[in-house]
């Protein structure tokens, strides 16, 4: 299976900068939680319908898909330092 694995082995850095940033606002967000920080479920769900519209539109290819994530990714991760810095 190793040959037909090649192909797409290009986008395996462009997945794994996504799940970089989705870690990443995971950990902001688990922060915000152990400060007693009120996080809101509709913050998140801005950011939910966000890459399902994203990665719908965009997942007629890998190449497509893997950029959707990272786009997903970086707005999460910059909206959940929004939401855990707010001042609410």
């Amino acid at each position: 299976f190793g040959s037909e694995y090649l192909a797409i082995s290009d986008f395996v850095f462009l997945i794994g900068i996504a799940f970089t940033f989705i870690s990443l606002s995971n950990i902001v967000l688990l922060y915000g939680v152990a400060v007693d920080k009120k996080i809101k479920l509709w913050q998140l769900i801005i950011f939910l319908v966000l890459q399902l519209s994203l990665l719908i539109s965009m997942g007629d290819n890998l190449q497509n898909y893997s950029i959707a994530m990272i786009v997903t990714g970086i707005a999460m991760f910059f909206g959940s330092l929004i939401i855990v810095n707010s001042k609410r």
